[in-house]
């Protein structure tokens, strides 16, 4: 995780790691340890000239008891989102 991160966010069950304050064209989002390979993927893409947000969404239960705005705010509907979870799908297919 970056050193800047507020990983204290985590209680929101998902939450904004890297490119926040960017436009963006895709968003990748991970559950656990896969954040770390997101944010190097992202590391790659951006050399491209792809705009990336990366996502940590330990919790899908607790991100989806967030106001709306929260929601919208991490995970703009209006975005390619691509999950990475070396467990099952299912922990991210809601999002």
């Amino acid at each position: 995780m970056p050193e800047e991160n507020n990983a204290e966010q985590v209680r929101r069950g998902a939450y904004v790691v890297a490119g926040s304050n960017e436009p963006h064209d895709i968003i990748l989002v991970a559950s656990g340890s896969e954040v770390s390979t997101c944010i190097g993927g992202a590391e790659l893409l951006r050399k491209d000239g792809i705009k990336v947000r990366v996502v940590s969404a330990p919790s899908e239960g607790l991100f989806r008891c967030q106001p709306q705005d929260y929601q919208e705010k991490v995970l703009p509907s209006n975005t390619r989102i691509f999950g990475l979870t070396a467990g099952l799908p299912v922990t991210l297919e809601g999002l």
